[in-house]
């Protein structure tokens, strides 16, 4: 099979699942909408020493492309695994004569092919919002280009790094749904720490606000979810052209295509040696645990089986969460307590998509007695244990904020904890329940550690 091969049949693939495609197309609108924020919102995604930029058809389509190369890695790998789920195709990577470069090829052009459509839709909802400054720009259609040119000359370099993502992570992690999403933030975040908002300025950001405002420090700007935006005045930046009319846009183009290509060839060096050794093997290396812990958790009825669907996670992880947990107890009561708490939460996380995929089979109610009065009682107990053991991992920090008196942060806190379950309990009842539910616990996790969450006074 070649590599052509395998992408055509992806999409082909890909468009028999009609819902699964129109839910892409309406997350993507949604969030080229959500980008660009009404002048008059409470948040801005693009700011200058505080203060949100005027829009001008260059602003918007810099905050386009630049918030898409931002969140590429996450949305992509989240498309390719609802569009082309992966479970039905490592059965084929396994039987299949063609050579790992030509499947981690055929994953690159599919996840680079998804994540070109992915810009599209979100450039198509930012257009909703940026219609009215192209109309007042007095030249629609060039105002159109100028916003096309920037938002996809940035925006390119995104769907060349998903896809570079998805064609490895993907094609190893594809039947672990939990590691998989972990994996993928965990890319995400190292990505966006070295190669985005480091020196190296892959996404182009550097070059962008330096035609906006000339001779300003790169610190000056932010860019991301900034709250309270409606209470500062706006900042006009400098009206600039189309990409390939400024100085050096051309260049800067031509970076952007060895970029791309680069990603390309960081995926087939990534791709290694065929797929189905490599299952077998991860298998055969986690059942000694896993039977271990299987053994000792079904003494404890419903509650020993919820603990070792969880706890059934690699001692890796286990080890980076009692490091988390050792660092909330040293900083308990600071703001850094917080940042610690969510990795160790969201280590605890990466367990509870395959918690919500046994649900949803009967897993759990076949491993036990079903109740008389129906599934409920199972649930409850299922939100109940995750509460008990969240607490725990949040005791550090409830012991600091009873001492200090502050009320409204144990109320923040006993929220997160009480909803949580609910939402694992509740989402396990949809179909896909477990990759929902895994976007949402990495949103989470996200603006824990990022510091967004922030602990109330009082």
């Amino acid at each position: 099979m070649g590599a052509l091969t395998l992408a055509r049949l992806m999409a082909l693939e890909a468009l028999r699942r009609p819902r699964a495609v129109l839910a892409t197309i309406m997350l993507a609108l949604s969030a080229g909408f959500i980008i660009l924020p009404n002048p008059g919102a409470a948040y801005a995604t693009l700011t200058f020493r505080g203060h949100p930029l005027i829009y001008t058809p260059a602003v918007m389509g810099f905050t386009t492309g630049g918030e898409f190369v931002a969140f590429s890695i996450l949305l992509g790998v989240l498309a390719m695994s609802a569009l082309s789920p992966m479970r039905a195709w490592r059965s084929v990577f396994g039987v299949t004569a063609a050579r790992s470069r030509d499947l981690a090829l055929g994953l690159w052009i599919s996840g680079f092919g998804v994540g070109l459509f992915l810009l599209t839709c979100i450039f198509g909802g930012a257009l909703l919002r940026a219609s009215s400054v192209l109309v007042a720009s007095g030249d629609w259609l060039g105002g159109l280009w100028i916003f096309f040119s920037w938002s996809y000359g940035l925006g390119i370099v995104g769907a060349a790094l998903a896809a570079t993502v998805a064609s490895v992570v993907l094609l190893r992690l594809a039947t672990r749904p939990a590691l998989l999403m972990g994996a993928t933030f965990v890319i995400w975040i190292v990505v966006l720490a070295a190669l985005i908002v480091g020196p190296v300025d892959i996404a182009g950001h550097g070059f962008g606000l330096a035609q906006l405002f000339p001779q300003t420090n790169r610190a000056d700007f932010a860019m991301g979810f900034i709250g309270r935006a409606q209470h500062r005045a706006g900042v006009q930046a400098r009206a600039i052209g189309a990409l390939t009319g400024i100085t050096g846009g051309v260049w800067f183009l031509l970076t952007r295509a060895a970029i791309v290509f680069g990603a390309l060839i960081a995926a087939l060096l990534l791709s290694g040696p065929r797929v189905k050794p490599l299952v077998v093997k991860s298998r055969t290396r986690g059942r000694a645990l896993a039977g271990s812990i299987s053994a000792l958790s079904a003494r404890f009825g419903l509650a020993g089986v919820i603990v070792g669907q969880i706890w059934s996670a690699p001692l890796w992880a286990l080890g980076l969460l009692a490091v988390a947990v050792a660092f909330e107890t040293v900083n308990a009561g600071n703001p850094i307590s917080i940042v610690a708490l969510g990795f160790a939460w969201g280590l605890y996380m990466l367990r509870w998509p395959e918690l919500c995929e046994a649900f949803e089979q009967g897993g759990l109610r076949s491993l036990v007695q079903p109740s008389v009065l129906g599934p409920w009682p199972i649930r409850f107990q299922i939100g109940a244990n995750i509460a008990v053991q969240m607490s725990l991992f949040a005791l550090p920090l409830i012991v600091a904020l009873g001492v200090a008196g502050r009320v409204h942060g144990l109320v923040w806190l006993g929220a997160q904890i009480a909803v949580a379950p609910l939402l694992c309990v509740g989402l396990a009842r949809l179909r896909g329940g477990a990759t929902i539910f895994s976007l949402m616990a990495m949103l989470w996790w996200y603006i824990m550690i990022s510091g967004n969450a922030v602990l109330p006074l009082g």
